[in-house]
């Protein structure tokens, strides 16, 4: 064999696990019968997406009572100002029509924001992974309804032994290997080296992600 000078790269192999930060599962704020499932298992859904309606009934008639009450209070209020310009109403009498007008409209205000959750819509584009209602039952915050998966982004981590600090840096090559997809390997490089030694068995985490997977 011929002898030649070249470069020696010296490799380590590590057991990694593959995570993503969107993967969540997505619960109702408010509780409420569930009227429509919009999506199935296995769909892909856009930022936004209405993903589950519940039933927002009782708070329509709410807000429509409060919308009459307020009618009434803003006619009070313009009438109290213009008795009070003519010097004829009293200022107490002005100041009641008006906190009866900001009272309304801060209901009103609160009960539209609790209506705009009886809509559900997807966080962030991805997977319907998994539906776990089903219509006609009751939605509540503490019964996750759907679970919405992203591994377009995902990084691998791995715990080093800091024997091995000195010799990585950010940028350092990687070789990813998944034997469970007949071990198909990507090139990448680290992209995150923490800066906290475990005590207990002497390993630093390292991140390695993968862009459009």
């Amino acid at each position: 064999t011929i002898v030649e000078q070249s470069d020696f790269k010296h490799k380590i192999e590590l057991q990694g696990n593959v995570e993503t930060d969107q993967n969540i599962l997505i619960n109702s704020e408010t509780p409420g019968v569930i009227r429509k499932i919009h999506v199935k298992e296995g769909q892909h859904v856009s930022k936004g997406q209405t993903l589950i309606t519940i039933d927002a009934e009782i708070l329509n008639s709410n807000i429509n009572e409060l919308k009459t009450s307020l009618e009434m209070a803003n006619y009070m209020f313009n009438k109290q100002t213009t008795l009070n310009e003519q010097g004829l109403g009293t200022e107490i009498e002005l100041e009641q029509a008006k906190n009866q007008k900001r009272s309304l409209e801060s209901k009103l205000k609160t009960l539209q924001s609790q209506r705009g959750k009886s809509t559900i819509k997807a966080p962030f584009s991805g997977v319907i992974d998994q539906i776990f209602a089903n219509l006609g039952e009751m939605a509540s915050p503490q019964a996750p309804l759907i679970r919405l998966v992203n591994n377009r982004n995902i990084k691998i981590t791995t715990s080093v032994s800091e024997t091995h600090l000195a010799n990585l840096k950010m940028g350092t090559s990687v070789d990813v290997i998944f034997p469970d997809l007949n071990d198909t390997t990507i090139q990448s490089v680290i992209t995150y080296i923490g800066n906290y030694i475990d005590p207990v068995n002497r390993t630093f985490r390292v991140h390695v992600e993968l862009k459009n997977n």
